[in-house]
């Protein structure tokens, strides 16, 4: 089995310094895409954009070192309920792992990473409502409470996820994604 867990460098990768500048969202053909840290205004930004462009399928994530829990699970919320697919195309760290599992489909692009952690507050401190927050969410989109259990764990460390890991995954908790290696890979699974 390829999932690993990483010792979290520094705390600051996660935290509030890092999210200084908004996510930017693009809208191409009917994609919209997703890059950067996740911060306030950020839901309001993503569904001005989907109400937009209404024939919007899908939403691709570029690199995003996360940012804040509210902002991601109402993007997610959003996205599960216009039944869109998501993928992911470089590092989608903490909240940013949170939107991509809220793909009706999930796509990891060759040499993505996922990582999930317990989340925290502005100081780093472990926070047991945003744990209890993020699980009811991920449950709410159908994970199993083995996976949920395992992306919060409080050891300090994160539950790391790449595009080899897929199979074990459907396997041992019923979280399917897709390998996307080529632009015909992409097009056939998100069909």
């Amino acid at each position: 089995m390829k999932l690993f867990a990483a010792v979290v460098v520094a705390a600051s990768v996660f935290g509030v310094a890092e999210c200084a500048n908004a996510a930017e969202f693009t809208y191409n053909s009917s994609m919209i895409t997703i890059s950067g840290p996740i911060v306030e205004g950020d839901y309001g930004t993503f569904k001005s954009l989907l109400e937009a462009h209404g024939n919007t399928k899908d939403v691709l994530i570029g690199e995003s070192p996360g940012g804040l829990l509210i902002e991601a699970i109402a993007m997610g919320e959003l996205i599960h309920k216009r039944g869109l697919r998501t993928s992911v195309g470089g590092r989608c760290l903490s909240a940013c792992a949170l939107i991509f599992m809220s793909g009706v489909k999930k796509g990891m692009g060759k040499g993505s990473v996922l990582a999930f952690h317990a989340p925290a507050d502005q100081d780093d401190v472990k926070s047991t409502a945003g744990a209890a927050l993020s699980g009811a969410y991920l449950n709410s989109l159908g994970v199993s409470y083995a996976f949920i259990y395992a992306a919060h764990r409080n050891d300090g460390k994160l539950f790391v996820i790449e595009p080899a890991d897929i199979d074990v995954l459907a396997d041992e908790w019923g979280v399917y994604f897709f390998p996307v290696t080529t632009k015909a890979e992409a097009e056939f699974f998100l069909k």
